[in-house]
């Protein structure tokens, strides 16, 4: 069992732990997004009680956690970090062996963390890395999707 979350480095990184759990998150949340009070609305809370309480955890790139379990295929990645996509997708692109036919990730375009990067980055990585392929499935519910790349393989 591994205990530790997933990112771009090897080492500790400070955790937002959200009263919403699924909204826990690596990412600074900014304190002016409109989306952060939107949810404290729904959850009846202060958007300064969202975040219950902040603690180091160990981080370590994907592709270090498919090396230490000796994974040479890997058919189906899900990614869904809140806001930490780009910087896990990049632990799982450098120093990446193995091969790996599918991923799915999560995109948002709420202002809930700061200093976030769009969803053009993410493609252009997963483009960059031989991910041409895609399907956008749109959440029912808040400005998100989980996009499905999968990896072309020239014949």
């Amino acid at each position: 069992m591994y205990e530790l979350a997933l990112s771009d480095e090897n080492g500790t990184k400070i955790f937002n732990e959200n009263l919403f759990h699924s909204s826990s998150t690596l990412e600074n949340v900014n304190p002016d997004s409109v989306y952060l009070k939107k949810k404290a609305k729904l959850l009846g809370v202060s958007p300064e009680k969202l975040i219950l309480k902040s603690y180091p955890v160990k981080i370590k790139p994907l592709s270090m956690v498919i090396d230490e379990l000796k994974l040479n295929k890997v058919d189906f990645i899900k990614i869904d970090v809140e806001g930490h996509e780009l910087k896990c997708l990049d632990g799982l692109f450098r120093n990446l062996k193995a091969e790996v036919k599918c991923i799915q990730v999560e995109i948002n375009s709420n202002d809930l963390y700061g200093k976030k990067k769009g969803s053009n980055e993410i493609f252009d990585l997963m483009n960059k890395n031989g991910f041409k392929n895609y399907k956008i499935i749109k959440h029912g519910f808040g400005n998100f999707s989980d996009v499905v790349f999968w990896k072309s393989f020239s014949l």
